[in-house]
């Protein structure tokens, strides 16, 4: 499993790598006033993103690998600070699969670093199916590409009920719109 995702991780940055070069080819060298207007004017209100990654309980020291969704909307006042919006994250372990449902509040306090909060639900189907409530907290950094992203994020889960701690880490790739 560890293998498919490096290779799809690979082959990702290598394909976006290349459209990166094929546009940077052919774009004019622009001023610093420029660079600032052109990112005015391509900031988009909506984004889509699809996760890949690992989850990682740690009291029962498991991983396992994670694959997830997340929209968000900027709203449009304070500069695009505050955004708004729904993830859900299934982490698929030996004899459970792990299903997260969130809304969050993002905050994109400088550049493309962001910050979420988001207060959910866990459910587990497997040996032992559950569901309750979960605390995310997470930190990365959009990288953006045109309308595309690619997104280094890190997320701390905390389930009150249990007490138990989760880390969720792994790379985005969404596009804006």
């Amino acid at each position: 499993m560890k293998k498919l995702i490096k290779i799809l991780a690979a082959a990702f940055f290598f394909n976006m790598a290349a459209l990166y070069a094929q546009g940077a080819e052919h774009e004019p060298k622009k001023d610093a006033h420029e660079e600032h207007q052109q990112h005015e004017e391509h900031a988009h209100s909506h984004h889509l993103s699809l996760f890949l990654g690992v989850t990682s309980e740690l009291e029962k020291n498991v991983h396992a690998f994670t694959a997830g969704l997340d929209y968000e909307y900027r709203l449009p006042f304070l500069n695009r600070l505050l955004g708004v919006g729904a993830l859900t994250d299934f982490a698929f372990f030996p004899e459970q699969t792990n299903a997260i449902f969130a809304g969050f509040v993002g905050i994109h306090p400088i550049g493309g670093l962001k910050i979420l909060l988001a207060p959910g639900v866990e459910t587990v189907f497997g040996l032992h199916p559950h569901t309750a409530f979960l605390g995310r907290v997470s930190l990365g950094y959009d990288i953006m590409i045109s309308n595309f992203s690619i997104t280094p994020i890190a997320s701390v889960d905390y389930i009150p009920e249990t007490k138990a701690v989760s880390l969720v880490y792994g790379l985005s790739a969404g596009i804006g719109f």
